[in-house]
């Protein structure tokens, strides 16, 4: 007889090689079908509601690697609480509107195009990556309401945009104000401060004089085209400030800086004459360098000593602090600037310079004159515009502005920070200091592609007009069709009939050209997409967000409603290569997540996702992946193996616990525990941890230990005897509970190995609940301890195993019988389990004697010897019965009764 044929084999249709690249879309084709986003809320209705919020991502280009890290922790996030009995509807949505798009078109169409051609296109070209971005991360696993994604640029969203903004100018928080703001001159735009990104650049560190009747100020400044627009000199009030005898005259500065001057400036004379507080010389007047007028001292507490001289430049109209203490003072705000950062007639030496050209010909002008004590180089971060990367100036501008502190809304927002949590907690700090020092917020865009601010000026007296009623009104016309009818009908029609100017009464009007700020348009979401939902429970984005997203969310919510738009905010890092570099071209160092879902599947993207620590900056490169890709097969041969041994059971087939072997008992209640914790660390957004202590699980107790022990069970013993359903029930409770708790990362594998799940199921894996966790009772914990005794000694065991074996004593360790002694009391009474767990043959409890492979450890003692009897040519373990029955001369006892009863699979 072939005994190899009665062997219970392994069979699964569940193959070993993933070819993950072509598998996943026939799931994805799968899930479209069964329509799995429509029956996971259908399964939960009337259940707690879990709130997502999904922060739009912007419509321009194939998704790069930190807008797929940030949709599958949020993909994650909602799978978690959908399987835990929450009901989570998840509308993902774009965001349309601004200026990368508008820039992108006009390079495509030129400049000179009417507005509704511009617009056009740019609806167009945001419509076609809309479409391609969804596909990217349907592509990814990410379940959603794809079919009814929010967009910024549909009518309805762009009217009920107005209807908010109308409540806010009500409430009183919008003025139209002429100060300095962050301004591109290559985009011809203001910026808010969300919209600014620090490079270190070279800067001229600028030292010149300014004289005065009995001593010259002596100021420093690293922008010399700002010198055009001095109008004041700043000292701190209660700074001491000296007078001194130095090679460049007699020169007032900061006692503080006096030291690092003396150094810097090498002078050899440099004598102190008199000393002053800083408040002492209030209104002390000195002549500008080069024009003729006078520039007063004013007081400051943004005076600092630790750069310069302690004496600050004032230019009201190119800085946010210059303006604000320039207004206190009723200085000016001058600004001869224009939108391209040229100087104007209002500065005719300069017409038509750049700002940087303006400030060579300033250094010029210093030098023939005398004025100029020292130039040099140095190297600080100054502020970018985050389109198009150039360097940014402040400009003097009359824009649209949102008071933050307007009816104590900083205050207000400030004290509700604390209500929120933060994940990792250290974020607060970010958002408090980003609320805490934000200026009033720039509503204004001089774009074309945006949500227009419904004000018009009066054609008579020029005044804004403003009103809730006429925002309200167009916000109508937004809904009916979209924000594209500002330009196609005249103002007549934009205006409720019978409109007047308050101021003059006047019935002509032009309309504003400037579209509201894209952060305006997203701070909105969670009020037009949330409806009874809101708030939300969770925010999960990016770092840039706490000046960007969360701040603009965090204002607009407390002025609609009084609170925070979210419960909880989770922060992740950025995605940088494996040497912790920044992605870029120039460096040749980007992945694209599409290249890795084509080569290797999305489920490795994902696990590389779950594998990070997110809170910190995360790593990616082809050594990481390629260590995922080991860890990922580790795990899919496990499923593999574990469903290759439930081939003929079903749960009617399962062994009560209290029946099971205490290995199978042990591996159980393991499980048990680890799923307490995984729960919790799901909980707790610890993503890291949860694929780390699945993934340890898998490869250390189930793999090494649990399943490499089974195989005797599985395979030789009768195939519905006791022993090996025992095994069965377990594998199949294990693997069934681990395939649920494992899918929110894992989201293909876990639905695939589901799929070949033998017996009764759902129709998917995301449709089963993750399993009550049912804390140990004292007697599991202190059998847990007890069964761990029995592993400790496993463990010294395979020390002298192996120094048996490479001393060709025995091959397989079934060809050794195991001598141990110890805890007597625990052996004997598991001492039937053994040869099982130490995968021996035999094990002899007692005295251990002397000889070779020996070995006295910490838990016990022990001997390997060569194994009594024969080979069983079925099992492979060393019997005394082998050769006792005449029909089955080559197999044990156990074997024998197997045939005999045909207890197995005839392969």
């Amino acid at each position: 007889m072939n005994y190899k044929k009665t062997i219970n084999l392994p069979r699964t249709d569940f193959p070993m090689r993933a070819r993950l690249p072509e598998r996943e879309p026939e799931l994805l084709k799968r899930w479209k079908d069964i329509d799995i986003y429509k029956k996971i809320l259908e399964k939960r209705k009337g259940k707690k509601t879990f709130i997502l919020h999904d922060g739009p991502p912007y419509s321009n280009g194939h998704i790069h690697l930190g807008q797929a890290l940030n949709k599958v922790l949020k993909d994650i996030t909602v799978k978690f609480h959908a399987l835990s009995g929450y009901y989570t509807p998840f509308t993902p949505g774009w965001d349309n509107h601004g200026m990368p798009i508008e820039n992108k078109v006009l390079e495509e169409i030129g400049r000179n195009n009417p507005p509704e051609k511009v617009r056009k296109a740019c609806r167009e070209f945001a419509a076609k990556w809309i479409e391609i971005q969804k596909q990217d991360f349907i592509r990814l696993g990410v379940f959603a309401d794809w079919d009814n994604p929010y967009l910024t640029m549909k009518g309805e969203y762009e009217g009920g945009e107005l209807e908010i903004f109308a409540d806010i100018v009500e409430k009183g928080y919008v003025y139209r104000g002429f100060m300095p703001v962050h301004w591109c001159p290559t985009c011809e735009t203001a910026l808010a401060l969300s919209e600014i990104e620090y490079k270190d650049i070279p800067s001229p560190s600028l030292y010149f004089i300014m004289d005065g009747d009995e001593f010259n100020a002596f100021v420093w400044t690293t922008t010399p085209w700002t010198i055009i627009s001095n109008l004041a000199l700043a000292l701190h009030p209660e700074a001491e400030y000296v007078v001194a005898e130095t090679d460049r005259g007699t020169l007032l500065m900061a006692k503080g800086v006096v030291e690092r001057i003396k150094e810097e400036m090498g002078w050899e004379r440099f004598e102190i004459k008199d000393s002053f507080v800083g408040k002492e010389l209030e209104g002390k007047k000195f002549k500008h360098p080069f024009y003729n007028r006078e520039s007063p001292v004013i007081l400051a507490d943004f005076v600092t000593m630790e750069e310069g001289t302690g004496i600050v430049h004032i230019a009201p109209g190119h800085g946010r602090e210059d303006y604000e203490v320039g207004t206190k003072y009723g200085l000016d705000v001058y600004s001869p600037v224009d939108e391209q950062g040229r100087f104007t007639d209002q500065a005719p030496e300069f017409k038509g310079l750049t700002t940087d050209e303006a400030s060579k010909k300033v250094v010029e002008i210093l030098k023939e004159n005398g004025h100029l004590v020292k130039i040099d180089e140095i190297v600080h971060a100054y502020p970018h515009c985050w389109r198009c990367h150039n360097p940014l100036i402040f400009r003097a501008t009359e824009q649209w502005f949102l008071s933050v502190d307007h009816d104590a809304l900083r205050e207000k927002a400030l004290e509700n920070i604390h209500d929120v949590k933060w994940h990792p907690p250290e974020t607060i700090n970010r958002i408090y200091s980003s609320v805490q020092e934000r200026p009033d917020w720039c509503l204004s865009r001089q774009r074309l592609w945006g949500v227009n601010i419904p004000a018009f000026y009066c054609k008579n007296c020029g005044k804004p007009l403003l009103s809730p009623e006429i925002i309200r009104h167009v916000g109508k016309l937004f809904k009916e069709n979209n924000s594209d009818i500002w330009f196609k009908l005249p103002e007549k029609e934009l205006l409720p009939k019978g409109t007047k100017c308050p101021h003059c009464g006047g019935t002509e009007f032009e309309k504003e050209t400037d579209v509201l700020d894209v952060w305006f348009d997203s701070g909105v979401t969670s009020l037009l997409v949330l409806g009874d939902d809101w708030p939300a429970d969770i925010y999960l984005e990016g770092p840039d967000q706490h000046r960007g997203w969360f701040n603009s969310s965090l204002m607009i919510g407390m002025i609609q409603k009084e609170k925070p738009p979210y419960r909880a905010v989770i922060t992740h890092g950025w995605v940088l290569d494996e040497e912790g570099r920044s992605m870029h071209k120039s460096l040749g160092n980007v992945i694209h997540p599409e290249d890795v879902v084509r080569k290797h599947g999305a489920d490795v993207l994902r696990l590389w996702v779950a594998s990070t620590d997110y809170t910190q900056d995360v790593r990616i490169g082809e050594e990481i992946l390629q260590r995922l890709i080991d860890s990922y097969r580790k795990i899919r041969n496990t499923f593999r193996f574990m469903l290759g041994n439930l081939y003929d059971f079903t749960e009617e087939l399962a062994v009560p616990e209290e029946e099971l072997f205490p290995q199978d008992r042990y591996i159980l209640l393991k499980w048990r525990k680890l799923l307490g914790e995984v729960v919790e660390d799901y909980k707790g957004f610890y993503y890291h941890r949860v694929y780390r202590k699945i993934y340890n699980f898998i490869v250390v107790e189930l793999s090494s230990f649990y399943l490499d022990i089974l195989k005797d069970r599985l395979y030789t013993w009768g195939k519905n005897s006791h022993g090996r359903r025992a095994a069965q029930t377990v594998i199949y409770r294990i693997l069934k509970e681990l395939l649920v708790l494992f899918s929110p990362v894992l989201t293909f594998t876990t639905e695939e190995a589901y799929l070949n799940l033998p017996g009764k199921k759902e129709e998917s894996v995301f449709l089963e609940d993750i399993p009550e966790y049912k804390q140990l009772s004292e007697d599991e914990e202190n059998f847990l301890r007890e069964f761990e005794e029995i592993l400790l000694i496993r463990e010294e065991m395979q020390k002298v195993m192996e120094e048996a074996r490479r001393a060709d004593l025995i091959g397989n360790s079934l060809e050794a019988r195991l001598i141990v002694d110890g805890n007597r009391e625990l052996l004997e009474k598991y001492s039937l389990y053994l040869p099982e767990i130490f995968i021996v043959s035999q094990v002899e409890i007692g005295d251990v004697g002397d000889g070779e492979f020996a070995l006295k450890g910490q838990y016990g003692s022990y001997r390997i010897v060569k194994a009594s009897g024969q080979k069983c040519e079925r099992c492979w373990v060393f019997s005394e019965s082998v050769g006792k029955n005449e029909e089955h001369p080559t197999l044990c006892e156990k074997c024998v009764t197997v045939i005999k009863e045909g207890d197995f699979e005839d392969n």
